[in-house]
């Protein structure tokens, strides 16, 4: 019964590929022409600011954690970074 305005709708999308190699990591970030690599998370992370989004490599699973939840990069990129290590967790 409360009113709310979203100045940004929020969407957070997590894409999981099990039995993952090193190579279909390789080639998924391949269409990140802004990827910067990411330390501390999985073997190989790379974050996008264009996509908004963070692919990793974890334990063979391959994670694309794609978050918007504001205009600001840095604070997105902080989010799915957030998010990875949980998901990592509970792999």
């Amino acid at each position: 019964g409360r009113e709310m305005n979203i100045d940004y709708p929020a969407e957070v999308y997590i894409i999981v590929v099990k039995e993952a190699t090193e190579s279909q990591y390789k080639r998924s970030i391949q269409v990140y022409k802004d990827g910067v690599t990411i330390g501390g998370i999985g073997s190989m992370a790379t974050w996008s600011d264009k996509r908004s989004q963070l692919t990793f490599l974890a334990a063979g699973t391959l994670v694309h954690v794609n978050v918007k939840v504001t205009a600001d990069t840095k604070a997105n990129k902080a989010k799915a970074q957030k998010l990875a290590l949980q998901i990592i967790e509970k792999m």
